[in-house]
């Protein structure tokens, strides 16, 4: 199974000293690999227009699992 997601131009005016970061390309990928095992490989490509620390990056990227699982919730639902 495949998911592709890209950014949305949402009807919200720009704020002032804020910067918005774009994602060009995202989604996963996932594989069956038995009954008991999935595998998932999270693709993207984002650009971040600005210095990120290094802090915010990390909590960022240790939450990105639970996407996963948010995944794997919707494709029950809907019998997967």
């Amino acid at each position: 199974m495949y998911i592709g997601t890209t950014a949305c131009k949402y009807p919200v005016p720009e704020v002032n000293k804020v910067v918005r970061g774009e994602v060009y390309l995202g989604g996963y990928i996932i594989e069956k690999i038995d009954e008991k095992n999935t595998k998932v490989t999270y693709i993207a490509d984002v650009d971040i227009k600005g210095s990120i620390p290094a802090m915010i990056k990390n909590t960022l990227s240790s939450k990105q699992g639970e996407v996963a699982g948010k995944v794997a919730e919707a494709m029950k639902k809907d019998g997967f």
